[in-house]
C-alpha cells in the first residue's frame, strides 16, 4: 500500500523529522491528513453514513511511482 510505503522510506521521516512533526500526527502529518480525506471522498462517493467503517483496503485505487515522486517532493 502507498501509505505503509511511504511511511517506511527514511525521506519521509527525514522529512517530517525536520519539520518537527510526530510519525502518525492526525493534525500535521501529510500521509494521515490525505488518508482521512481519502476515505471521505470515499464515503461521499458511495453515499456512506458517517458511523460505516471504512479502510483503505475498501478503497481500489492504482497509485503508481509517479504519485510516489510527487509526494516525496512536496513541502
Amino acid at each position: 500500500m502507498v501509505f505503509d510505503f511511504s511511511l517506511s522510506t527514511s525521506a519521509y521521516r527525514g522529512l517530517l523529522e525536520k519539520e518537527g512533526i510526530a510519525l502518525g500526527d492526525a493534525e500535521k502529518d501529510p500521509l494521515m491528513i490525505f488518508k482521512k480525506e481519502m476515505i471521505e471522498e470515499y464515503r461521499k462517493h458511495k453515499d456512506l453514513a458517517d458511523d460505516d467503517k471504512i479502510e483503505l483496503n475498501d478503497i481500489k485505487v492504482h497509485i503508481g511511482w509517479p504519485f510516489f515522486s510527487i509526494l516525496l517532493k512536496c513541502k
